[in-house]
């Protein structure tokens, strides 16, 4: 039970993982919007330093080119490491049940010991009472 918390609690962060990555992603992609429509409307105003705003320009491409770079090596990085702590198959009976179900066949074990000698007592009880039952019937029918 406790592997599959770990599991779930590494899904989780995956997951948180990947959002906030994206969240990044949008962020920078966003800003970078932001900046070409000002770099766009420096050109329409001004003509003469189009050479200067397409540098700016190239730059911040640059610039989201990286940052997506690195929270894409970051996410690749996480997830990597998840792959590598999951339960594998061929665990997972070990792991999860084989404890449980090796307690509960001994104590379900234990009752029906229990519960064979209690009807083997009642058995032996119960041929002995027939048998003295007949034999008193036996007296009173010689007598």
């Amino acid at each position: 039970m406790a592997r599959q918390n770990q599991i779930q609690d590494a899904a989780i962060e995956a997951l948180t993982t990947i959002s906030d990555a994206a969240a990044a992603a949008t962020n920078v992609v966003a800003v970078a919007a932001a900046e070409a429509v000002r770099v766009k409307a420096l050109n329409d105003s001004m003509s003469s330093e189009d050479h200067d705003s397409l540098v700016e320009l190239k730059v911040l491409v640059v610039g989201i080119k990286t940052d997506i770079k690195e929270l894409t090596d970051g996410t690749a990085q996480r997830i990597t490491q998840l792959e590598d702590n999951k339960l594998d198959i061929k665990n997972s009976y070990r792991e999860l049940y084989k404890i449980p179900v090796d307690e509960t066949m001994k104590e379900q074990g234990g009752r029906i010991k229990d519960l064979e000698n209690k009807v083997n007592t009642w058995a032996g009880g119960l041929v002995i009472l027939q048998f003295t039952i007949g034999l008193f019937l036996w007296f009173l029918g010689n007598k």
